[in-house]
């Protein structure tokens, strides 16, 4: 995997429950080729859901890294229903098979 960006997206979040102010963060995501990507913040609830489309022929590789402290991240369906926590460590890596679409669910605190 190279350290190509592919882009950073301004988000809005809320910065605490309290004040429910939205605060603005930078969503990079590294990869060997340009993928195409939504991100979205779930009404009322502090997350974030990642769409990611591998248009190639080929499988690759990415990483995912926020800014800001994670709960807990999962792969999601396109319902954004769970499937399986996986493990955040400076960012979480993804694999996408040809022409796959994945959803990636962060839950901040």
């Amino acid at each position: 995997m190279s350290s190509f960006i592919n882009l950073f997206l301004p988000v809005g979040l809320k910065s605490d429950r309290k004040s429910r102010e939205d605060k603005k963060v930078e969503c990079p995501i590294e990869s060997e080729i340009k993928l195409f990507s939504e991100v979205q913040r779930v009404e009322f609830e502090d997350k974030l859901v990642f769409r990611i489309y591998n248009p190639t022929d080929r499988e690759i590789t990415g990483k995912i890294k926020l800014g800001f402290d994670i709960h807990k991240v999962y792969s999601g369906k396109l319902d954004e229903s769970y499937r399986e926590e996986l493990p955040y460590n400076n960012g979480v890596e993804i694999e996408l098979k040809p022409k796959e679409i994945k959803t990636i669910i962060f839950e901040v605190l």
